[in-house]
């Protein structure tokens, strides 16, 4: 039973594999959310590196 089990979750890996190495359908859109999403990323993580930059060159200087 338990050696079904670890086939059927090798299967499973391979059809989310799959999913992760095809070519989306509608490339256009999922160019668009992927800059949007990593112009975002960058904007929201700004203030973190500010803040470390700011607590390294304080135990520098």
């Amino acid at each position: 039973m338990n050696f079904f089990r670890s086939i059927e979750n090798v299967g499973v890996y391979a059809l989310l594999l799959r999913r992760v190495i095809t070519i989306p359908d509608r490339m256009r859109e999922f160019m668009k959310e992927f800059f949007k999403g990593i112009y975002q990323l960058g904007v929201n993580s700004i203030w973190i590196v500010i803040i470390i930059s700011f607590f390294i060159g304080a135990v520098i200087v």
